[in-house]
């Protein structure tokens, strides 16, 4: 029997809608793997809720494959709801990511050459960055709640 015979034999038997996927959490890629299975699924974002799904497994049988899909096409081929846990933001930011963009940004970072100065820019965006990230956190949390209760 050959590989893609075996691979149809598969598809034909495995039901996708009803099986159990767990998320492996990360950044910006989210990956699911299909229960205890060595069955991964990775779901990459690439404009407002579409993504690419890129299969892979321990059999190398669908290894590779990828489709592209909207988010109503995933939750009904996949049963994955991936709108409901990101708000259909498809990627949050990390503490250091913002630090790095105001580092980056600024225009006296590059002149503070001196040990002492270096020591003060760094007070100055290490402030500067903790009080716009909890601001950014804050703001995530105040757009799901406003977006479920208009769910409601």
């Amino acid at each position: 029997m050959s590989a893609s015979e075996t691979r149809e034999k598969m598809k034909k038997e495995i039901n996708m809608e009803k099986l159990i996927w767990k998320e492996i959490t990360g950044k910006k890629i989210r990956t699911f793997q299909l229960a205890d299975e060595p069955y991964v699924i990775y779901v990459i974002p690439t404009r407002h809720d579409e993504y690419v799904i890129v299969k892979d497994d321990a059999y190398e049988m669908e290894t590779g494959e990828t489709e592209m899909l909207k988010g109503d096409e995933v939750k009904d081929k996949y049963g994955i709801n991936l709108n409901a846990d990101n708000d259909k933001c498809a990627i949050t930011l990390s503490r250091r990511e913002v630090l790095v963009y105001e580092v980056h940004s600024h225009w006296f970072a590059s002149l503070a050459s001196f040990k002492w100065g270096q020591y003060l820019m760094g007070k100055y965006f290490a402030r500067k960055v903790r009080r716009k990230y909890n601001r950014y956190l804050t703001s995530l949390e105040e757009r799901k709640r406003v977006v479920n209760e208009n769910l409601k």
